[in-house]
C-alpha cells in the first residue's frame, strides 16, 4: 500500500497542474480548484508564457525598433477600444506582435486595471483567461480612443535585459512537452513566498525564477489581483523601469527580509538563479500623464504611415471611429 501511494504521488508530481487555494495570508498554497472557483496558475500558463518569450528572442526588432513598436501599440489600442480583443476567437487569431504588446501592458497590473475599467465601454478588466461577450449595443456604439497610461514601446525595449537572462535559463532550450514538471510547484512556492513579503511603500526585487512566475501570473490579471490582495492586503505592482542601483539595494533588502521571514537564504532557491531580475514591486497611484504623450505618438505614426493599411489616418486609429 505504501509503495502504491508513493508511485501515485510521483505520478502526480510529473503531471502536476499546480493549483492555488489561498486560505489566509500565512498559509501555504496548495490543493485543487473546483470548477466554480478562481482559475489556477497552471503549468500550461507557464508554457504559453515561455513560447511567447521564445518568439520575442527570435524577433529582436520587437525590443529594439521603437517606431515599429508604436505601430503595433496603435493596432493594439484599436483592438482594445473596439472590444475585438475580448472574443475568444479573436484572441486565438491575434498576431504575435499584438499578443506581445498585450503581454507588456498586463505586466503593469495597476495601470492595466485602471486603463481597462476607466476607458473601455463596459468598464471591465480584460482578462485573456476569462471569456467575455461584448454587449449587443457594442456593435452600434461609437468607440472612444484607448490610451494606455504606460509607454508600451519603451516597456518592450526594457524587456531586452529580461530576455537576455531568459536565454540562459533552463526553460529557454528545454523541450517543454517532455520536461519533468516536478520543478513547477517549487517555483510557485517561491513566488508566493515572495508575494507574502509585500508591504506598502517597500521595494521588493525578485530573483529571475520568481520574476518568471510573476510575469506568468500577471497574464491572468483577475486571479493576480485576488491572490495579491489575499497574501499581502493590496495589489502589488510590477515596475520594470526602476534603475539598476536602486534594484541592487532593493535586492539586498529583499534578501534580508526573506531570511528573516523564512530562515533561508534568498539566493538558495531551487535553481541557483542568484541574479536579480530587472524589475521590482511598488505600490502607489498611477499617473495618466503619458496619455497626452501617446496622443502625440499616435499622430506622428499616422502622419508618416504610407503603408495604406486600414487602421485609419488619425489618432482615432488608436480606437476611434
Amino acid at each position: 500500500m505504501g509503495n502504491y501511494h508513493s508511485q501515485t504521488r510521483h505520478l502526480l508530481l510529473r503531471i502536476v497542474q499546480y493549483n492555488i487555494i489561498i486560505r489566509n495570508q500565512s498559509s501555504t498554497a496548495s490543493g485543487n480548484f473546483k470548477h466554480d472557483e478562481t482559475p489556477p496558475i497552471s503549468f500550461d500558463n507557464l508554457v504559453d508564457h515561455i513560447h511567447l518569450l521564445r518568439q520575442a528572442v527570435d524577433q529582436l526588432e520587437m525590443t529594439q525598433d521603437e517606431r515599429l513598436l508604436n505601430r503595433y501599440v496603435k493596432e493594439y489600442c484599436q483592438k482594445m477600444s473596439r472590444e475585438e480583443i475580448l472574443e475568444d476567437y479573436r484572441q486565438s487569431r491575434l498576431s504575435w506582435p499584438i499578443l506581445w504588446i498585450w503581454h507588456l501592458h498586463m505586466l503593469h497590473p495597476l495601470a492595466y486595471y485602471k486603463d481597462c475599467v476607466s476607458q473601455l465601454p463596459d468598464g471591465q478588466l480584460i482578462d485573456p483567461s476569462i471569456q467575455h461577450f461584448p454587449s449587443y449595443a457594442s456593435a452600434h456604439r461609437r468607440y472612444m480612443p484607448f490610451f494606455p497610461s504606460v509607454d508600451l514601446a519603451k516597456a518592450a525595449i526594457r524587456q531586452r535585459d529580461f530576455l537576455k537572462k531568459f536565454q540562459k535559463h533552463f526553460l529557454y532550450s528545454n523541450d517543454l512537452l517532455h520536461i519533468d514538471r516536478s520543478f513547477f510547484p517549487l517555483l510557485v512556492d517561491d513566488y508566493l513566498s515572495f508575494i507574502r513579503l509585500g508591504e506598502r511603500n517597500q521595494l521588493l526585487v525578485p530573483t529571475f525564477d520568481i520574476d518568471l512566475i510573476w510575469h506568468t501570473h500577471l497574464r491572468n490579471p483577475t486571479h493576480y489581483r485576488q491572490t495579491s490582495l489575499n497574501l499581502c492586503g493590496f495589489v502589488l505592482d510590477h515596475d520594470d523601469s526602476i534603475k539598476k542601483p536602486v534594484l541592487r539595494e532593493g535586492y539586498k533588502n529583499t534578501a534580508q527580509r526573506w531570511k528573516n521571514a523564512y530562515q533561508t537564504n534568498y539566493e538558495q532557491n531551487h535553481f541557483k538563479s542568484t541574479t536579480y531580475s530587472s524589475c521590482g514591486s511598488t505600490c502607489g497611484a498611477i499617473s495618466y500623464s503619458f496619455r497626452d504623450v501617446w496622443r502625440d505618438i499616435c499622430d506622428s505614426v499616422s502622419s508618416s504611415d504610407d503603408s495604406g493599411d486600414s487602421s485609419g489616418g488619425d489618432c482615432g486609429g488608436c480606437g476611434g471611429d
